[in-house]
């Protein structure tokens, strides 16, 4: 697409207006032939737009070159105009960058509540916006090249003309150069409530043991590298978490790990309500220190699955509201209960080789199966549900679907590899028994509507 409204070649007007009183929603997501939203002559209105969504857009006229007064086009006016009464902004980086040259300038966006950011280079620009959103409430960034998040030394004091107090959701997303989040570095930061972490694989952890995190309420973390969350110490100042889910982390293997430096003997976890730990093959508890004593007087909901070496949530616990272990989240039927936590993970979760209720999952390894006949096989349905499978650099292995897992695959829709250097082979199919399986149940994936190859090179 090169433009929204098509040239009319046999119109005798000179130049059109166009005008839309009740537009609130513009959005203009990777159209990267897009160069204008009308290429004759015309003038363009939107002044009651709410939500402006311009996304690797890199041909578009004015918004990404270099422009002049006298050169401004249409809908780089019309933006203008309307720029102080949005509630929402989503933009790339080039259109970032026109924003910050040629609209934003000093001024503050009082309205806008709502930010996402994507392939920024460095946190100048960013650290720029965000002092210029008072009221900014939520902040997305998504395939950002930076290691760090916090405002950079070189933003000039002239530049900072004001300070964020609002922000209380902050979203992460295939930050690939992330080391650290820097909550204890940036005042800017320290007050978010709701954290989303996804696909930061250098993110060590969610911050130094110097941190507090005494306003946060949820936590989500989804294929990361992490071997540990947090420290027992950072642990303890949160008093206000009701929510914490930790999703295909192949590495990590405790949520809580001990700091040498501060020997932690209690950790209550006052509000938490539901904890949700899936598809993570390393984790054996929820804390390893023996003499730390951890509470969760409200935990009602949680669940496990795809954990097969937790043996316990921790050495000393207690969880007296809760009354069951599910394995699936949102189905209420399916769970377990012993009449006391550890031994229901002992009986029903320790050693656990299905992922039967796994929709979603980041595989490092298969967990052994049983040889049958001198070939390995798994129970019927034990990737029963799965939709979604994930390899990653943590994956070692030279074959990533070995033919006796292929017909365990009956329902996958996406495929994703990624930067899986030792792999050679994605689909092993050599065997004639199983190529005869495979083709009258599966017709060779026949729902599989997505495979994803982002390491070229490893291939």
């Amino acid at each position: 697409m090169t433009e929204i409204i098509g040239l009319d070649k046999h119109s005798s007007e000179t130049a059109i207006t166009f005008k839309f009183p009740h537009l609130n929603t513009i959005s203009l997501i990777e159209l990267h032939e897009l160069r204008s939203f009308y290429s004759g002559i015309h003038t363009l209105e939107w002044p009651p737009l709410k939500k402006l969504e311009i996304v690797d857009c890199s041909m578009l006229e004015g918004l990404t070159s270099e422009i002049t007064n006298s050169k401004e086009q249409p809908i780089v006016l019309a933006t203008k105009k309307a720029i102080y009464n949005l509630e929402y902004m989503s933009v790339s980086l080039k259109e970032a960058e026109w924003l910050q040259k040629y609209i934003v300038n000093a001024y503050r966006m009082h309205k806008l509540e709502e930010l996402a950011l994507y392939r920024l280079k460095n946190n100048k620009i960013l650290f720029w916006f965000l002092h210029r959103l008072p009221n900014l409430k939520s902040l997305i960034l998504e395939l950002c090249h930076m290691k760090r998040i916090w405002t950079p030394e070189r933003l000039s004091s002239c530049e900072k003309i004001g300070g964020i107090v609002q922000l209380k959701e902050l979203e992460l997303y295939n930050m690939w150069s992330l080391e650290e989040i820097g909550f204890e570095h940036d005042v800017l930061l320290q007050r978010v409530e709701r954290l989303i972490i996804f696909g930061c694989k250098k993110l060590r952890n969610l911050a130094s043991s110097l941190v507090s995190f005494s306003y946060l309420t949820s936590i989500e973390v989804v294929n990361c590298m992490m071997k540990n969350l947090m420290t027992l110490s950072t642990a303890k100042s949160l008093v206000q978490l009701t929510t914490m889910k930790v999703i295909s982390c192949p590495l990590i293997a405790e949520i809580a790990a001990e700091n040498e430096e501060e020997k932690v003997q209690e950790v209550e976890f006052k509000q938490l309500k539901s904890l949700e730990l899936v598809s993570l093959q390393n984790l054996t508890s929820f804390s390893s220190v023996e003499k730390c004593d951890l509470k969760f007087p409200l935990l009602e909901k949680l669940v496990v699955s795809g954990c097969p070496q937790m043996t316990k949530l921790s050495e000393v616990q207690s969880s007296p509201k809760l009354q069951k272990v599910h394995v699936e989240e949102g189905d209420k039927d399916k769970w377990y209960w012993e009449g006391d936590l550890n031994a229901t993970l002992q009986t029903h979760f320790t050693n656990q080789v299905s992922f039967e209720y796994s929709k979603d999952i980041n595989l490092v390894d298969y967990p052994e199966g049983k040889v049958r006949h001198g070939k390995f096989a798994f129970p019927d349905n034990f990737f029963g549900c799965l939709k979604k499978l994930e390899f990653d650099e943590a994956c070692k292995r030279d074959t990533l679907i070995p033919s006796h897992v292929l017909p365990y695959l009956k329902n996958l829709e996406e495929l994703n590899v990624e930067k899986c250097e030792s792999a050679q082979i994605i689909f092993d199919i050599h065997e004639s028994e199983i190529q005869t399986k495979i083709s009258k149940e599966l017709s060779v994936f026949p729902i599989c509507k997505e495979w994803m190859l982002m390491a070229v090179e490893a291939f």
